[in-house]
């Protein structure tokens, strides 16, 4: 039969290793996580470089980033910024296709046509909204003439 003395003095040892090993594996799960998860490090869009260190993907995603601002912008009818952010991308897009031809041609194309298209489309509605002011102008003009 075994000794009873021996397990009560093993019982506390086994405890605090427990702790400690418990106090060890926590704080290593918290200080080794990602820096962004402890706010130290704010996550920012790649910014394409010109000095040939970026990826087309850096581009690529810079373009696609700016895109979801305008398409933002766009959403809650701010035309005139949403179509500063669609020139952008537009250009960067254009500028991907210069620099890197082969790249992911079919992505590219795809981003392209789509930017292109809201760009016609806020084009549409700057007209209609530049024909309709010059419409209310004249409306407003003729009541204080007469």
């Amino acid at each position: 039969m075994p000794d009873i003395k021996n397990k009560e003095r093993i019982g506390p040892i086994l405890n605090i290793n427990r702790t400690f090993f418990l106090i060890v594996c926590s704080s290593f799960l918290f200080f080794f996580q990602p820096l962004e998860s402890h706010g130290r490090i704010q996550k920012s869009t790649p910014t394409p470089k010109t000095d040939g260190v970026s990826t087309p993907q850096d581009w690529f995603l810079e373009a696609y980033f700016i895109t979801r601002e305008a398409d933002g912008l766009l959403s809650s009818k701010n035309y005139l910024e949403a179509e500063k952010k669609y020139r952008i991308a537009y250009s960067l897009l254009g500028s991907l296709r210069a620099t890197y031809p082969e790249w992911e041609t079919a992505i590219v194309r795809y981003r392209t046509k789509y930017v292109k298209e809201k760009l016609e489309h806020l084009s549409r509605l700057n007209a209609q909204n530049t024909t309709t002011e010059k419409k209310s102008f004249r409306k407003t003009s003729n009541k204080t003439t007469t």
